[in-house]
């Protein structure tokens, strides 16, 4: 049974991963796709970098105009994008938490979202830029969230 994990990104990224994959980068533990089983630490705007929604800018296509009204009740909200994964058992290592929540919150007790904070960040090791495909990980669901204000840190949540 593949275990689920989430990967945070900025909106932007989210139809090209869609259609792609997800493509290694680094990071504070080597290069590979960053992923977690909490969702609440993939929402830290340090992954799913918040953009405030301004339909104002927006350029009127036949297909926006039939969602318009739809599309209107998040004009203003800042909005966040995140993967829903499934992770090949054995294809990633676990790692410590790299947002400095230890320090931030010393009363954890090592622990974030039910989850120990030394096994928090899985990597799929792969060499930089490369794509991890499905053979390792699964997208298979998109996490959109709307807030009234922007997200800037665990303390907003």
């Amino acid at each position: 049974k593949w275990p689920i994990a989430y990967h945070g990104t900025k909106f932007e990224f989210g139809m090209m991963i869609s259609l792609s994959a997800l493509m290694a980068t680094g990071g504070d533990h080597g290069t590979g796709v960053y992923t977690s089983p909490s969702i609440k630490y993939c929402a830290h705007p340090r992954y799913a970098k918040p953009f405030k929604l301004d339909l104002s800018k927006a350029k009127q296509q036949q297909w926006t105009s039939e969602y318009m009204q739809e599309f209107k009740k998040y004009d203003g909200k800042w909005i966040q994008c995140i993967f829903m994964l499934r992770v090949k058992p054995g294809s990633y290592i676990k790692r410590k938490e790299t947002m400095s929540y230890w320090t931030d919150f010393p009363h954890s007790n090592g622990v974030f979202d039910n989850i120990k904070i030394n096994e928090i960040e899985w990597i799929v090791t792969e060499p930089y830029g490369n794509y991890v495909k499905n053979d390792r990980i699964l997208i298979y669901g998109i996490m959109i969230r709307a807030c009234n204000k922007e997200m800037k840190g665990y303390a907003d949540y």
